[in-house]
């Protein structure tokens, strides 16, 4: 039998590539910015706010896809419905 321990094993993965991506975010010219209170920014609050942006994009995109693979991973480990077989005669199916 199968056991949750992966899910476990991989939710810590995941953290650890969160911790990464807000740890080792370049900061750059090219990143898309948000501003805040537009005309009354200087620069470096500029940058700074754009480096907040991608490092929540980041983790928001490994939680998404942590959550997404979970869901299916234990879905199918624990699923709602088991096969039914009563109703199966040698390989043809009676109502």
């Amino acid at each position: 039998m199968a056991s949750a321990f992966p899910v476990v094993v991989v939710l810590f993965v995941v953290a650890g590539l969160m911790t990464a991506s807000w740890i080792f975010v370049r900061k750059g010219p090219q990143q898309t910015c948000v501003p805040i209170h537009p005309g009354r920014l200087r620069s470096s609050l500029n940058v700074y706010t754009s480096r907040r942006l991608i490092r929540t994009s980041l983790m928001l995109t490994f939680a998404c896809c942590y959550l997404m693979w979970a869901i299916a991973y234990l879905a199918q480990l624990h699923p709602l419905e088991g096969a039914l077989t009563r109703h199966i005669h040698y390989g043809m199916e009676t109502c």
